[in-house]
């Protein structure tokens, strides 16, 4: 047996690849496994499948590949959480961004001090935070290459995720004396007050079309389409010319004669005066059929005084979905109506956003070059270099990245379904690479000081959380279901906010986890580069 399993292992350290596709794969399989309400979690998967794996095998990384997975994953975590960023400092979940820095703070904190009182060094520091507090972002901006750190981030990585759990369910409605269940209801009924309050935007889903005929002596006959527009005032669009049986395509330049059936869209009534020009409308069902499409329009100026007007003279729709819209310069509205009226009115107002499935790989690339660029520059103070690290570069330029793509997405479009996959492909694979550099010092360190890092780990798992929900609760004063979702988002930890969902049956505490998430992500990164620094 133990001949069998030494052979399986030099097979697997002779071919690295096929290893780290082993890994990845059998961790994503693993991280399918459901307890309850806790899921493993693809993650965690990959990290144990690598720590078993690495028991038996050490294949070979260079620290280039590490990097590759790791900078893909941070900047389109930046991209993603970019707008949300930026947009809650403006917005109520300012408060939610206060604690996140807060939480922070607290990590960094108590890491630190537990640390100093028990003599352990900057690596098990930093391993401990990224493990307790579930951000592997933690260890790669400390940048460093032994696997000491990554031991000691595998041995607290779990209680880091089981312990929010733990304090979203059971302890935080201790603390707060109050079930979970009470507080999701009171936030929704809270909610629905307030919508009742509110005067939202009417959506108008009727969209205006007429159908008439070119009568014999009509003022139109021998216009073209554009002429007729013209003639009144661009406040319809023709949308299609019927001649006989047949739509003529391109109607724009098509000359009307006599007979000719026009559908036009926009401002009925400037044909208010319909028989005294000549025309004559018909009602036969084909000639109201008309193909609408959804669309976002960018403005680049500020419309607010005419904004519905222009849209409505268009025939185009806006889709307010019950929120109030803003048509300030930058603002992205939802649309619906013809193509061709669509695209008129955004050369009015702005331009189109495009959202289709084609990344913009030269953008991704440049983008990243340049925050690991800016992130490897660094300053000389009183002999000690201080700089951001690339990987905090990249995180930060991702950032800015995707708080302009939402302002101004004419370049750069990386489609959801992209950013998910090289988000979980790149933290993963970066996972996986770490993992199995861990080797036989993974129970090694277990044996010896194994007691005293899940002891720390669990302390700086749950002192942070438990100390930001009450300063949140009666200090910051934040609504009970924003404050357990923020604190899940502050510490990156989806699965609390999973357990809190599935409790409850209720999504509200998704509104609290999204700010809470978008600082998170950055601070607790920053936190673990100045952990770095002062141990």
């Amino acid at each position: 047996m133990e001949q069998f399993l030494e052979s399986i292992g030099s097979y697997l350290s002779s071919h690295a690849v096929f290893t780290l596709f082993v890994c990845l794969g059998m961790g994503y399989i693993l991280g399918k496994v459901k307890v309850k309400t806790f899921v493993v979690g693809a993650t965690m998967g990959t990290l144990l499948m690598g720590i078993l794996i690495s028991q038996l095998a050490a294949p070979e990384y260079g620290a280039a590949l590490k990097s590759v997975l790791y900078y893909l994953f941070c900047f389109t975590l930046g991209f993603d959480v970019g707008p949300a960023f930026f947009s809650n400092f403006k917005s109520s979940g300012v408060k939610i961004m206060v604690l996140s820095v807060i939480f922070a703070a607290l990590g960094l904190g108590i890491t630190f001090l537990l640390c100093y009182l028990l003599h352990m060094d900057k690596v098990t520091g930093v391993g401990l935070m990224a493990g307790a507090l579930t951000q592997t972002s933690i260890i790669e901006v400390a940048g460093f290459e032994t696997s000491d750190v990554a031991v000691v981030y595998g041995i607290t990585y779990t209680f880091g995720t089981l312990g929010v759990i733990l304090f979203a369910k059971n302890i935080a409605p201790l603390v707060l004396r109050k079930p979970l269940a009470k507080i999701a209801k009171e936030k929704v009924d809270k909610l629905a007050k307030e919508n009742g309050k509110k005067q939202t935007e009417e959506i108008n889903e009727t969209l205006q079309v007429r159908a008439y005929m070119l009568k014999a002596e009509s003022v139109y006959c021998g216009m073209t389409t554009e002429q007729f527009e013209e003639k009144n005032e661009n406040r319809i669009e023709v949308e299609a010319v019927y001649r006989g049986e047949q739509m003529i395509s391109m109607p724009q330049e098509e000359v009307l004669l006599s007979g000719d059936v026009i559908q036009i869209v926009g401002d009925v009534g400037a044909l208010d005066t319909a028989d005294d020009r000549g025309l004559s409308e018909v009602t036969e069902p084909k000639y109201y059929q008309i193909q609408l499409v959804d669309a976002k329009i960018v403005l680049t100026d500020n419309f607010e005084e005419k904004g519905r007007a222009l849209l409505s003279e268009n025939g185009v729709l806006l889709r307010s979905f019950g929120k109030k819209v803003s048509f300030q310069k930058n603002s992205i509205i939802s649309v619906k109506g013809p193509a061709k009226a669509i695209k008129n009115v955004a050369k009015t107002m702005g331009y189109v956003k495009e959202e289709g499935n084609v990344t913009d790989i030269a953008f991704l690339a440049l983008a990243i070059a340049v925050g690991v660029l800016i992130g490897s520059l660094k300053i000389v103070l009183k002999g000690f270099p201080l700089g951001l690290g690339e990987s905090v570069g990249v995180l930060l330029i991702g950032l800015l990245c995707g708080w302009w793509y939402e302002r101004k997405p004419r370049m750069g479009n990386i489609p959801p379904a992209t950013r998910l996959f090289l988000k979980s492909l790149g933290l993963n694979l970066y996972i996986a690479v770490v993992a199995l550099g861990i080797g036989s010092g993974f129970m090694e360190v277990l044996k010896t000081n194994g007691l005293q890092i899940i002891l720390c780990g669990i302390a700086i798992t749950l002192t942070p959380h438990l100390l930001s929900l009450l300063i949140g609760k009666y200090i910051l004063r934040i609504d009970e279901a924003d404050l357990l979702g923020g604190l899940c988002g502050s510490g990156t930890c989806t699965a609390g906010l999973n357990a809190l969902t599935d409790e409850t049956g209720s999504s509200v505490f998704t509104l609290g986890y999204a700010p809470g998430c978008a600082a998170g992500n950055i601070l607790l990164t920053l936190a673990g580069l100045v952990l770095s620094i002062i141990m």
